[in-house]
């Protein structure tokens, strides 16, 4: 089975036979282009619960004439809002000054939201002229969170109401832990929808084993790096149990077998054995733990963490779930900086591309 979000849908649709690649290609440029016609705007994350924000978008809605707020997706841990500049401004301060966390999404758009109504009616007729087929594979759609039925067509008309109507993910992954989904492969540049999966999925529900396609850094894709990611992806399929079709892996690349050394393996071992030291040792730097020295001249810090320990970890929770705080992630950056001897460190622009998120037991 198959699922998108937002954009996404268009790719999941082709890739269940819904149109052509051409068609669905074509369409995905219309889309874009029609889109861009529209007047400014601006999303936002908010990290809260869908009442409280639907309640907030009515508010300002209520407060000041013409178009206004819409929540343009349910993502689960937090309900994206689309709309006017000034009021996303408004929503954004009304939710700081609660001590709510709201993030400004990097668009100048307002995606799945009255404000791109305009272009609606060219976007229903842009397919037209194209041939559309039923599902060959389940489909999990944005519009509803559930499977599209045997009687629904994905036609100019659903993709209508998909570029104006919120992205139900969080129903979505609902209705994937439902279907007993236990694999996931995420395909894009790199892992956002897995984190997101990971963290809507129901508590009661074992979580599916989770994989990423690419996972390279935003910008400029070195394409051996990227090659790397891939095959890397590859590897984690195999082991999680997917036939690999070995022979497209490396479809117009030239491979030959190599004679491996004729004499036997002297059968030293020099295996590392593992540490059975847990948490934090009183010899070892509270938040690097143990530090390895490498003949490169490399230094890292290892050590272990639980949800018990260190005990404060207890205290940063989202949603009943235990998550490592980013804080912790740059206390440990700058610690080893200065382990190290610089007199002075400075992080900026740190990403975290996945949560630590600690199991329940």
């Amino acid at each position: 089975m198959v699922i998108g979000h937002s954009v996404g849908e268009l790719a999941a649709a082709q890739a269940a036979g819904v149109f052509s690649l051409e068609d669905g290609m074509r369409f995905a440029i219309t889309r874009g282009a029609l889109f861009a016609e529209t007047d400014p705007g601006a999303m936002a994350a908010v990290f809260a619960p869908p009442g409280q924000v639907a309640s907030a978008v009515e508010e300002i809605n209520a407060s000041t004439p013409g178009i206004g707020l819409s929540v343009s997706a349910n993502n689960g841990t937090h309900q994206v809002v689309s709309g006017p500049i000034p009021r996303i401004q408004s929503i954004i301060e009304h939710f700081e000054s609660e001590g709510i966390r709201v993030k400004r999404l990097n668009t100048s758009k307002a995606f799945h939201s009255a404000m791109m109504e305009p272009v609606l009616d060219t976007l229903e007729a842009s397919l037209s002229e194209i041939a559309i087929q039923a599902p060959s594979l389940k489909v999990v759609s944005n519009l509803t969170g559930e499977v599209v039925g045997s009687g629904q067509t994905l036609d100019g008309a659903y993709w209508r109401r998909h570029g104006r109507e919120a992205v139900a993910f969080a129903s979505g992954v609902q209705t994937l832990s439902e279907l007993g989904v236990d694999l996931i492969i995420e395909i894009g540049p790199r892992p956002i929808l897995t984190n997101m999966v990971a963290l809507a999925w129901p508590e009661s529900q074992t979580p599916p084993f989770m994989i990423s396609s690419l996972q390279v850094p935003s910008g400029d894709i070195p394409e051996d790096a990227a090659t790397s990611d891939f095959q890397q992806a590859v590897a984690q399929a195999y082991q999680a149990g997917l036939i690999i079709q070995f022979e497209g892996l490396f479809a117009g690349e030239v491979r030959r077998r190599i004679q491996l050394p004729g004499y036997p393996f002297l059968r030293d071992h020099y295996w590392i054995k593992e540490s059975k030291r847990r948490g934090f040792s009183a010899g070892d730097h509270p938040l690097l733990g143990s530090r390895r020295d490498f003949a490169s001249g490399e230094v890292a810090y290892e050590t272990e963490v639980f949800r018990s320990s260190p005990n404060w970890l207890q205290d940063h929770q989202v949603f009943g779930r235990v998550i490592a705080p980013g804080a912790l992630y740059g206390a440990m950056a700058a610690s080893a900086c200065l382990t190290e001897g610089s007199g002075l460190v400075i992080v900026e622009d740190m990403q975290l591309h996945n949560a630590l998120v600690f199991p329940e037991q």
